[in-house]
């Protein structure tokens, strides 16, 4: 009985340290907005996170649907924006986040990026 116990604290927390990181990334975080869908308020979730990098950091665009939580979440492949050397680069390039009926736009200027509705409605 006392095996059992044991391998079933050691597995919660393995799923705890392998979950965990994978659901909050606050402190690399450089632009969250959520959009509509066709099939509710607030659908689409768009998080602009870094990512460590041999060069700075690598910029992600991390889009879920539905809210994510520690044990369930949906969220399509990530798209690479690029790579700065600052974070402060990352806010200026890619930190603004609109939705419209084209799709996400993701930052300003000549980086800037459309995902289009069709793409981020996939899913369905």
């Amino acid at each position: 009985m006392v095996i059992i116990l044991i391998a079933c604290v050691a597995l919660l927390i393995g799923a705890v340290a392998y979950l965990y990181p994978r659901a909050t990334f606050g402190d690399r975080l450089v632009a969250v907005s959520w959009g509509d869908g066709p099939m509710g308020k607030a659908l689409y979730g768009a998080y602009v996170v870094l990512e460590p990098a041999a060069q700075g950091y690598d910029v992600r665009l991390r889009l879920y649907i539905d809210r994510p939580s520690l044990w369930v979440r949906q969220e399509m492949e990530p798209v690479l924006l690029g790579t700065v050397a600052t974070p402060e680069d990352a806010v200026q390039r890619w930190g603004r986040l609109t939705w419209d009926a084209a799709g996400l736009h993701v930052g300003q200027g000549p980086e800037a990026r459309l995902i289009p509705a069709t793409e981020i409605q996939r899913h369905r």
